[in-house]
């Protein structure tokens, strides 16, 4: 049986409340051989001013190692945009979720710790491994480095200031850009790279591999300039859309205008939707030339409202675009296959135009290269327009039923207008499909689908039924 050895002067008497743990010295006698070992006890057990073993005024406690399991769970939670990796911003929460709530200049210091790959970005095995090294305590009592300050100190933009100085640069609208927009983004920052820099530096942060030219998206480049690897200053050039003020509801910024257009034909052009108090040209600030993109500021802000409706216009061969400023007014585009176009857009529109008018966004369909929807708007016109349009894509099933093929054109009727028609009067959308089998596909909520099928079946019997019977009649006649 161990026996407890005490160690200093013991004074017995009084309540037992003690205030903090204690250490016993546990000699255990197994025969010839002995071991002593130190053992924590729990509050309750002594008098707090009782002396249990050597040194037990400065044991500490051992702090409790997060499992592998629990630290996912909280690094998946922070993970706001479900990347797998996180960005400084997130850092900063994930470490309050640890108990450490790091400043922005501690969390900096130490993504330059774990990010090996110097993209502004950290992955859970990064961070999990450098946290069971034992890197945290080491990252406690080390001094941030004047470098880590120095940058945050200069670095005075936001999050959505960089995303509207992004959407400012992405001259094609893809929600990337390529090696020339990056230099003119940098440009406009302050940052003068040289293209072989910038070269490098996309080659470093672009995510798609076998890519004909390296590009990077918006939250690629945020995180990589939060985290300030390649420069440690950020004064920018003054830019329209980065100084936020009243006048910019009643302005509207354009992307896509004529290269060769002077701010006259842009006031001529934009007068139809009111009157126009300045057109601004934004030339590229690499080297001076035209962009196509311009600020219009209207007098009053209905003006703002009819131009906005002028998005995606054809201008020659491109789309004109035309967003709010600062407003985080942009584009968002979603997979929805072309089957389901038809049931978004409705008969004569009349879904998608609900769509526009309740949210406030501007939806468009495409099907090249892809079958894409696009919702245009701010932020909470694109949330609201999209839930909508999920509700009615959760409720547009399809079921079809075979149909022989030599009925579909008779079904179709000349220039489409019986199939419009039966549309319009179920309120589903039917598709006739050759490949693998002849078939008719309905799409819509079950009752729709069911009239609608109703409907098709009746026209189907009629051709059917509708047999040839012969007369004799004279020539003459």
């Amino acid at each position: 049986a161990p026996s407890i050895k005490t160690v200093g002067k013991t004074q017995l008497g009084g309540v037992c409340r003690p205030r903090k743990n204690v250490v016993v010295s546990l000699q255990m006698s197994q025969g010839e051989d002995s071991k002593a070992k130190d053992v924590v006890l729990g509050p309750g057990l002594f008098a707090p001013d009782i002396q249990l073993g050597p040194n037990a005024d400065d044991f500490v406690p051992e702090e409790k190692v997060i499992s592998r399991i629990q630290m996912s769970n909280l690094f998946s939670f922070f993970d706001t945009d479900s990347n797998q990796k996180i960005d400084l911003d997130e850092l900063v929460l994930l470490s309050g979720a640890i108990g450490k709530q790091w400043s922005k200049e501690k969390a900096l210091q130490a993504l330059w710790e774990i990010d090996t790959n110097k993209d502004g970005f950290v992955t859970f095995d990064e961070f999990y491994g450098w946290y069971l090294s034992g890197n945290m305590k080491q990252l406690e009592e080390t001094a941030v480095p004047q470098k880590v300050s120095t940058f945050l100190q200069n670095f005075k933009y936001s999050k959505k200031d960089l995303e509207n100085l992004f959407q400012l640069t992405d001259e094609n609208s893809n929600e990337k850009i390529e090696h020339t927009e990056f230099l003119e983004l940098m440009s406009t920052l302050g940052h003068n790279m040289t293209s072989e820099k910038v070269t490098e530096v996309l080659s470093r942060l672009s995510t798609v591999s076998g890519a004909s030219e390296p590009s990077v998206t918006f939250p690629e480049l945020y995180a990589w300039i939060s985290a300030g690897y390649d420069f440690t200053s950020a004064q920018a050039q003054t830019s329209i859309l980065l100084q936020p003020s009243e006048m910019d509801k009643k302005r509207v910024f354009v992307r896509g205008f004529p290269w060769r257009a002077k701010e006259g034909t842009a006031l001529k052009y934009f007068s139809r939707c009111g009157e126009v108090q300045e057109v601004q040209m934004i030339n590229w600030s690499r080297d001076g030339t035209p962009s196509g993109r311009c600020i219009v500021t209207f007098k009053d802000e209905e003006s703002v409202e009819k131009a906005i409706a002028l998005h995606r216009n054809r201008m020659g061969r491109r789309w004109m675009e035309v967003y709010r400023v600062n407003e985080g007014d942009k584009e968002e585009i979603h997979k929805v296959d072309k089957s389901l176009h038809g049931a978004l857009i409705g008969i004569r529109g009349k879904v998608v135009q609900e769509m526009q008018q309740e949210s406030g966004a501007r939806i468009f369909f495409e099907t090249e290269p892809e079958d894409v929807m696009i919702i245009k708007g701010r932020d909470f016109e694109r949330v609201k327009a999209w839930a909508m349009a999920k509700a009615v894509i959760d409720d547009n099933t399809m079921e079809e039923h075979p149909v022989d093929i030599s009925l579909h054109g008779k079904l179709i009727g000349a220039k489409g207008k019986l199939k419009k028609i039966m549309e319009e009067q179920s309120g589903a959308h039917i598709v006739y499909r050759q490949e693998q089998k002849p078939r008719c596909c309905i799409y819509g909520s079950f009752e729709a689908r069911q009239r609608a099928w109703q409907l098709v079946q009746g026209k189907m019997w009629e051709f059917q039924q509708a047999n040839e019977q012969r007369f004799p009649l004279d020539r003459k006649y």
